[in-house]
């Protein structure tokens, strides 16, 4: 049998706590970590997603970031050889009836602490997601590889203004989200770089998403020189990858 008692006890006062509680069974101590998991499992996965949607990340090269997902995704892998995928509570209740808690033994009684319950807690809500977070960093390998072998070999040679409007679409159509500071410039610049792929500074798109901003998309096409006249949907076309929506927007636009 288990006590599960106050680690802020005084040594003193142990015993006499001892004597009041009420012991636990190794199962009826599974079932109360289990219980106090409550959404600690959706919490641990969307902070793992979080470290690699910061922006710090997102603005590395394909390369470093293929090595930091292949590196967590090894250790994502020796876990799950470890302790199994514990994606429904069975599993889970089976792979900690089988864990060893570390007990202390005092008065000859087998005691765990409350902070090591909460301890494990926060480790069984991470067997949880073992799975989810190996899907996700497959899923994130595959998208950059997709990246890779769609990009064209001369894209370096578009004119930034080209990625800046291709920008300003994907925005009209709920495609990416707004900037939260318009007039962050280095951020702008930086986020074109990595979205975009274009070799150049960033100086050129931050300066067309502001002309574009001033007035709208559809003034902004309208005044175009007339040598971009002939080109431009073929243009957004390609480095859109062929996006559907894009393709549908730029039907309905005149020549």
């Amino acid at each position: 049998m288990i006590y599960i008692l106050d680690e802020k006890i005084p040594y003193a006062q142990l015993k006499t706590q001892i004597e009041v509680t009420q012991p636990l069974t190794k199962e009826q101590v599974v079932d109360l970590i289990i219980s106090k998991i409550d959404g600690q499992d959706v919490i641990i996965l969307k902070e793992f997603k979080r470290k690699f949607e910061a922006s710090s990340f997102q603005f590395d090269t394909n390369e470093n970031k293929r090595k930091i997902y292949l590196e967590a995704l090894k250790n994502l892998e020796i876990a799950i050889n470890l302790y199994g995928k514990c994606d429904d509570p069975q599993k889970l209740r089976a792979t900690l009836l089988n864990t060893d808690f570390s007990y202390y033994i005092e008065h000859d009684k087998t005691i765990l602490y409350n902070r090591q319950i909460q301890d494990w807690t926060n480790i069984a809500a991470g067997w949880m997601v073992l799975g989810e977070e190996i899907d996700y960093l497959l899923s994130a390998l595959k998208a950059l590889t997709s990246t890779d072998s769609n990009s064209s070999p001369h894209q370096k040679d578009i004119p930034e203004k080209w990625y800046a409007l291709l920008h300003s679409i994907l925005l009209k159509n709920g495609k990416v989200d707004p900037f939260e500071n318009n007039s962050d410039k280095e951020y702008i610049m930086q986020y074109g770089k990595s979205k975009y792929k274009f070799k150049q500074t960033g100086q050129g798109f931050y300066k067309e998403l502001s002309n574009i901003r001033e007035s709208s998309i559809e003034v902004y096409i309208k005044s175009m020189l007339p040598k971009d006249r002939p080109v431009w949907k073929n243009i957004i076309k390609e480095i859109s990858g062929n996006d559907a929506d894009v393709i549908l927007w730029l039907k309905k636009q005149p020549k």
